[in-house]
Order: structure tokens, then sequence, then C-alpha cells
């Protein structure tokens, strides 16, 4: 496809070239000339030796990609982009145009004031989904590390996408439910009781988290969120033991815990509200979590996918606190040995006090100690 950019006066364009690419008017330039849809960039044609030019206009606005190459993107950038999308997908069915036709790289989408624009190609017809999990690739590494909403909406995205469905309207309402309802605990709740925290989890895992919190660990955060890729990608394998150790070192983030006198209520589902086999019935799970406080209820994990969380009829491990995200944490058995992954909670999972990263696979090992964001327990293998 041929491209070039093109200034007159005071506006810009973006002219692409229908030539050597086969394509036969049809219908679709004049709907969108005689129409304007809004989120679709504003176009005139030109026809000259049998081939088609149309100049977009561009005129103060930028890409996407270059406003990410400034600074990364942030989940309120995140969210307006879909939002856009969504209304933008909408004016291509109201006007019978073909979604494919959209070009949705980062190069092609184009801001200005906060608003998203989309370039209308009608020879550029592509697979929706397939440029779904593209743009959304690109959307991945460009990310704000530090922002947990904009990471956590971004790979729910990317999940459905490479699911092969993709609602887009239904994904954003349930983020925004999702935060309505969930209790984010604060930088002082999770940090700042110092001594509380040397009792509970012991000044190594402190003097870990106070290196970690040095800005020379941005790099690695980098490292953990291609490993975080893959995960949804299952491009990698499990970690060996060896390496598994290193990433433990490396996690960053503590955790201070305030132990409570009265336990928040945490229960195994029941094989009548959801199907799952009750855990603790069975004869001798090999992996117990314990809580460490009085009043909860311990874990049996001996199976292959345990999940964690509020969401009762989604989970093996239901803990009904609001801190809590609907599905918080998974764990799984491979051969003898436990691990477990933060399934993108908003309040974090924790091993031993220091903070895991969505994705990563860790280890656990007899006597470790997990928090599920403030609630707290004990590992122990009970064979």
């Amino acid at each position: 496809m041929k491209e070039y950019l093109k200034r007159e006066l005071n506006k810009t364009y973006l002219v692409l070239s229908s030539e050597d690419s086969g394509y036969t008017e049809t219908y679709e330039i004049g709907m969108l000339t005689n129409n304007e849809p809004e989120r679709i960039l504003s176009l005139h044609v030109l026809r000259m030796d049998g081939a088609i030019e149309i100049y977009y206009d561009i005129s103060s606005k930028q890409t996407l990609k270059d406003c990410a190459g400034r600074a990364k993107l942030s989940f309120e950038v995140i969210k307006k982009l879909f939002e856009d999308i969504s209304q933008m997908m909408k004016e291509v069915k109201n006007y019978m145009l073909d979604m494919g036709c959209v070009i949705l790289s980062l190069e092609y989408i184009y801001t200005k004031e906060g608003d998203f624009y989309f370039c209308y190609c009608p020879w550029g017809k592509g697979e929706v989904l397939t440029s779904f999990r593209n743009m959304l690739e690109e959307v991945l590494g460009l990310l704000d590390y530090h922002d947990t909403k904009g990471v956590e909406l971004a790979y729910h995205l990317y999940q459905e996408a490479c699911k092969g469905t993709l609602c887009i309207e239904k994904i954003l309402e349930e983020h925004d439910e999702k935060t309505e309802n969930m209790k984010i605990l604060s930088e002082e709740e999770l940090y700042s009781n110092y001594e509380k925290n040397v009792e509970l989890w012991g000044e190594d895992s402190l003097e870990v988290n106070k290196l970690h919190k040095e800005e020379n660990e941005i790099d690695k955060k980098k490292g953990i969120l291609q490993r975080v890729i893959n995960f949804f990608l299952k491009k990698e394998e499990t970690p060996k033991a060896e390496e598994e150790i290193a990433l433990r070192e490396d996690r960053s983030y503590g955790f201070s815990h305030e132990a409570k006198e009265e336990y928040s209520y945490t229960e195994l589902l029941r094989p009548s509200e959801s199907g799952t086999v009750l855990l603790g019935n069975m004869p001798c799970g090999r992996w117990k979590l314990r809580p460490l406080f009085s009043g909860g209820e311990e874990f049996f994990v001996s199976g292959d996918d345990f999940l964690v969380g509020k969401k009762r009829d989604s989970v093996d491990g239901f803990i009904g606190r609001e801190t809590i995200s609907r599905i918080h944490s998974r764990l799984f058995v491979k051969g003898n040995r436990l691990f477990i992954t933060d399934a993108n909670s908003t309040n974090g999972t924790f091993v031993n006090g220091i903070q895991i990263q969505p994705g990563e696979e860790v280890e656990i090992f007899q006597g470790d100690r997990i928090l599920f964001a403030d609630v707290g327990y004990e590992c122990y293998n009970s064979l």
C-alpha cells in the first residue's frame, strides 16, 4: 500500500493510494465522504490514472504510537481508546461499512485533545480479531507498569481477543463495576507498619523490599511484564527451580500486614453451589493453606487448578472480603510441587512479604506465608 504525507496550506494529510492494490471502487467511499462518521478520519478522494488516493485530514493530530513514545499508556488513555473504538465500531455498522477495513495499528490511530480517530481504507481489509490482537500486543508493550488498573484492563481485553470474543462495552462495564466494588488498599495500609511487618515476615524481606523500591528496578519490571505477556500467550514454560529462586529474589514491593483479632470469614464452595468438589472433604490433600489468624478455614490444594477469590461461583477457595478480587490468585500442583500466580488482582498476592507479579509462576515451599491482599495463610505439606 503506497502512502505519504502531504501538506497544503494549513492542512496536513495522510495519503493512501490504491495503486497496485486491484481495488475497484464501491459505495464505501461515497458513504464516508457524505456522512463523515465522528470517529473515522475526515477524508476526500482524488482519482488519477485509474488509481484512487484518499486524503485523510490529520491536521493537529498525532499518532498514538508517537504519543506512547513520549509517555506510557495509562488506564485513562486505554479506557478512552477502547471507548472510542466501541463508538467507531457502531458507526461502521450503522453505515454498512466493513470493520476489517479499519487499520488498527497504532501508527494509523490518531489522537487530538484526548479523542481518537481511525483510518478506514477500503483496499486494506484484514481479519478483525487478528487486527485487534496485534494492536493489543502493541499496547501491552507500551503500558505504564505502575498503573495496575491500566495493566489489568489491557490484559483483560487481550485475553478476550485471544479467545476469539471481544465485547468491548461489556468488558469496560465489568471493569467499572469491579473498580466501584473494590476497596483499594492505601499506600499506608500496604507499607506503613514497619515493626509489625518485621514481626510477621522478618527483617530480610524488608531489606529486599527496600532495595526493590529503587528506581533502577524499573528495567527489571519490563522483563517481568514480558513474562506476563508470555503467560497469556502460553508460550513460557514453568521456570526451573533455580530460576524460580532468582525470580523470588528479584520481586519488588513489600507488604505491611497488621494482625487482627478476628479473621475474615473464608469458606470452600459446596458442590451444590458450583459443582466444585469440596476439597476439604477429600481423603488427604497434599498441600494445605492454614490461616495465620484464628477464625479462618484451611484450604486443601491437590488439584491442577485451584482459584482463590471472592466470586463465589467461579472459585474453589472463597474469601468473603472486599479487598479480595473476584479471581485473585491461582494455585496449582505440578508433580509434587505447588505453584501460585496472581490473577491481576487489585491489591496483590504476596509470598513471604514480597509481591509477585501477575502471571508469574512462583513455587511455594513448606512454611511459606501467602497474603491474598491482607488475608494471610501459611503453607505446609499435609503428607
